[in-house]
């Protein structure tokens, strides 16, 4: 049994705006979203694991 496709892919990399401080800002927050998203799929692959066993 395999852990759904979804949850094995790279994490998307949101690109980064330098054009101003609230640009940068804005980039900043959606880097964090990314992250965050990435680590709640992670969580979610570890307990299907735990399931499994």
């Amino acid at each position: 049994m395999l852990p759904p496709a979804e949850l094995t892919q790279d994490c998307p990399r949101p690109g980064v705006d330098m054009s101003s401080n609230g640009a940068l800002l804005q980039s900043l927050m959606s880097c964090q979203g990314q992250i965050i998203k990435c680590n709640l799929d992670r969580a979610a692959l570890r307990q299907w694991a735990g399931a499994a066993k």
